[in-house]
């Protein structure tokens, strides 16, 4: 990839994380402060984040050098997608249960399902693509050995669900339960247990976006094994640098 098409590139993903990310802080703070009782904290949080995430993508951008290195450009990605990840999981669950009145247990049962359905979607979305990733036919189709370096181009990360194994019925099933565990819970404690109905709406949205969030979790995943561990995996068995080229 030309070093000027992969700038503007670079350059088009880091104004998208930028308006994410003033969206975040934006929300945040017409959110997060009535919900909070006031307190600021949610929204130094977000603020923290967004400026992490720009700095992040600035030093990454700049060590490129107009290289296209893949593994610079994965982690570039990568924190743009952590960045959708957590305004789309903070403004449904994590708000709803930070902020919702309703008794201890209740609230650590909620966020403790929440949690953990999301690190097990990673998990199991990790174990998929980390069994296609090992395919040599896989790695030969989406890596090109052009002598000096490795070239890789960006439609591979749509070819891995064609290289993975069929879902059998019994996965399919565990992976549905995963995404819906967290919001039967959810709804679950709004039915037993009696608490202000105020934030209902909060709550539908919770119910809505937590699996969406589980999906971009698996999203954030999927990029980083094939765009940061992998490259930099064969670049050490290899001795060359994997290179972005023209899709």
């Amino acid at each position: 990839m030309r070093g000027r098409e992969l700038s503007q590139r670079f350059g088009a993903l880091f104004k998208a994380n930028l308006m994410l990310g003033a969206f975040l802080v934006g929300c945040t703070y017409i959110l997060g402060l009535p919900l909070f009782s006031g307190s600021t904290l949610p929204l130094k949080l977000s603020v923290f984040w967004v400026v992490a995430a720009m700095i992040g993508q600035i030093v990454a951008w700049r060590a490129d050098g107009g290289r296209g290195r893949l593994f610079l450009y994965g982690i570039f990605n990568v924190l743009g997608a952590c960045s959708l990840y957590l305004f789309v999981a903070g403004i449904s669950w994590v708000f709803y249960f930070s902020s919702a009145s309703m008794p201890f247990e209740v609230r650590f049962i909620c966020i403790a399902v929440a949690v953990a359905g999301t690190i097990l979607w990673g998990v199991l979305i990790g174990r998929r693509v980390s069994a296609v990733l090992n395919k040599p036919d896989f790695l030969a189709h989406v890596f090109k050995d052009a002598g000096n370096e490795i070239e890789y181009r960006l439609p591979g990360i749509q070819q891995v669900n064609a290289y993975a194994d069929a879902r059998g019925l019994g996965e399919q099933f565990c992976l549905g339960l995963v995404l819906l565990a967290a919001p039967a819970v959810f709804l679950a404690s709004r039915v037993v247990i009696p608490f202000p109905a105020s934030r209902d709406l909060l709550l539908f949205v919770a119910l809505l976006l937590c699996p969406a969030s589980q999906l971009f979790m698996g999203i954030i995943v999927k990029a980083y094994l094939l765009m940061i561990r992998l490259p930099l995996r064969l670049e050490r068995a290899r001795g060359k640098p994997v290179i972005l080229i023209d899709e």
